[in-house]
């Protein structure tokens, strides 16, 4: 509940959530991305591993806190949504009414799995 009060908010959101009895980052952030794909988008170790290299610099690393990792990665993703300029995945017969918005921008979901995909690919771009 403390979440959904604060959903405008993702430092506290995040917090929210992760002081939840065996919620860490990764399930916490997950179960915002869940609550609204729209708004939020889960960091897990293979992101947080991933891109620490790439972002150290912004505490977005394997030992990461929840209230400086999360909106950190969240602006990423927001910026990266922005900039995104290709039409949105066609997920196929399976989801008829998803994207609700073909020409309008991608779900905060899809941007953050294309970064999962990134990094679970060691940081390659792949076909």
């Amino acid at each position: 509940g403390e979440a959904i009060l604060c959903f405008d908010d993702p430092r506290r959101a995040i917090l929210a959530v992760t002081r939840l009895h065996g919620w860490n980052l990764t399930y916490g952030s997950k179960t915002l991305m869940f609550m609204n794909p729209w708004k939020y988008v889960a960091l897990d170790s293979h992101i947080r591993e991933g891109l620490q290299p790439y972002f150290s610099n912004i505490g977005i690393g394997q030992y990461s806190a929840p209230g400086i990792a999360y909106p950190a990665f969240l602006a990423i993703c927001r910026d990266l949504q922005c900039k995104v300029n290709t039409p949105v995945p066609d997920p196929g017969p399976a989801y008829p009414n998803y994207p609700p918005n073909p020409n309008g921008p991608w779900l905060l979901a899809d941007i953050q799995q294309a970064i999962f995909e990134f990094a679970r690919d060691g940081n390659c771009i792949v076909p």
